[in-house]
């Protein structure tokens, strides 16, 4: 079973960095033979890139936390109902609130980075 992070709706670039450590780790254990054959090879490639990415990012080491553009609605109606914006269990004016919108709006202060072919938002 893999230990990837790649889809999952958030991470912690904590956990990026933990596994591309384990994965370095495990490379540089195998033959050539298994080198050639090592189906971690790609993992390992994005989340050197990501790591790459990421050291320009404040607080990368101390861990920040990366949002799926897919899950990036879902996260927005989260934030609100944290900071108390809204009420989670009130059906008013939760029913009414365009969430696509306000997320869309939230985006604009997020920046994005690219962990292979999927894209994640990080404040």
């Amino acid at each position: 079973m893999s230990d990837s992070l790649k889809y999952q709706y958030t991470i912690d670039s904590r956990d990026v960095i933990a596994r591309r450590d384990a994965l370095e780790e495990e490379r540089a254990q195998l033959d050539p033979v298994a080198l050639a054959n090592w189906v971690d090879a790609n993992e390992l490639a994005e989340l050197l890139k990501l790591c790459k990415e990421g050291e320009t990012i404040r607080d990368w080491e101390q861990g920040i936390t990366l949002i799926q553009e897919i899950a990036f609605e879902d996260y927005a109606q989260e934030l609100a109902e944290e900071v108390g914006l809204v009420e989670a269990d009130a059906p008013w004016p939760q029913n009414c609130i365009d969430w696509e919108e306000a997320a869309r709006e939230l985006r604009m202060d997020y920046s994005s980075v690219e962990f292979g072919d999927v894209t994640y938002f990080h404040c």
